[in-house]
């Protein structure tokens, strides 16, 4: 008869118990998202960004087609080479060392923008309004009207409620996913505008964010210097880009449901899913280049 130990190598110890030690199995693998309280000022940093042949790829695609011509694909990947090796001698090292947290493209600030629906009884769902036809589009009606949400990732300096560091913190921070509507993107572009008149960008200023209702997480935005976190490049990427990367898959808040899905949860259907599943995703530009 083999020994038990013979096979430890394939052993799954994934089950759970109830000892002391396994209560950390309870906590939830969800991220808590930033609420801000009123009256409370909070400095952040907006890290959410595009890699940088993402970027280029965007860049050099609006060009042309503002010429009115086609898209050069050797003088993107020619772009492309170039910016990467400055920013591997920026931090360096070799290009084919860079990690991917090294290659983001952290001159511009982004934004993810979503559509959803919110209804007693079946919370947020993603809309796929105009995906599956009239029909389906007459299911996604009886939600009421379709809102628009944006998220991002801030980086939340350890502070007073009146925005200052607090002694002995300065150098600890939290990375947090934001999630706010239409008036509050309005009034990060005003911001956004205010500084590049003075030849700034948000994506190199902290921000003090100023809640205003804590409801209806409504915030005043104001600058407040040069991010902290942005003071030494490098240690910006290895301590805080490193970290916020993997996050970046994780901002979408709302559920993903297919039409049947919808039509079961409203109790019109006993639904038969598999002609509209509903999962998608949105194309990964980053792997456009290599196609060309």
């Amino acid at each position: 008869m083999s020994d038990v130990l013979d096979s430890m190598d394939d052993y799954d110890d994934s089950d759970v118990g109830l000892a002391p030690e396994e209560k950390k199995y309870a906590k939830s693998g969800n991220l808590d998202w930033f609420k801000g309280e009123k009256g409370f000022n909070y400095r952040a940093s907006i890290v959410y960004f595009n890699s940088l042949d993402t970027s280029i790829i965007k860049a050099m695609q609006a060009k042309a087609r503002k010429d009115g011509k086609a898209l050069d694909k050797d003088a993107v990947r020619a772009k492309i080479k170039e910016v990467l090796a400055k920013r591997a001698e920026e931090l360096s090292k070799p290009v084919d060392a860079l990690a991917e947290h090294e290659k983001l493209d952290i001159t511009n600030v982004r934004f993810k923008r979503l559509e959803a629906y919110y209804k007693e009884g079946v919370g947020y769902a993603l809309s796929r309004l105009g995906k599956d036809g009239p029909e389906a589009d007459a299911i996604w009606n009886q939600l009421g009207d379709v809102k628009v949400y944006f998220t991002t990732l801030l980086l939340m300096y350890r502070c007073s409620r009146d925005g200052e560091m607090l002694k002995g913190q300065e150098g600890q921070f939290d990375l947090i996913p934001w999630r706010f509507g239409a008036k509050v993107y309005e009034t990060l572009h005003k911001r956004s505008a205010s500084l590049r008149d003075n030849k700034l960008s948000i994506a190199s200023q902290d921000l003090m964010l100023t809640c205003g209702n804590r409801e209806f997480q409504h915030f005043d935005v104001d600058g407040c210097g040069p991010s902290i976190w942005q003071k030494d490049r490098k240690a910006g990427f290895a301590n805080v880009l490193a970290k916020a990367l993997p996050l970046y898959s994780k901002l979408v808040p709302f559920r993903e449901m297919s039409t049947s899905d919808l039509r079961i949860k409203l109790g019109i259907s006993s639904g038969d899913s598999s002609s509209d599943q509903g999962v998608g995703s949105d194309e990964d530009i980053t792997n456009i280049i290599d196609s060309m």
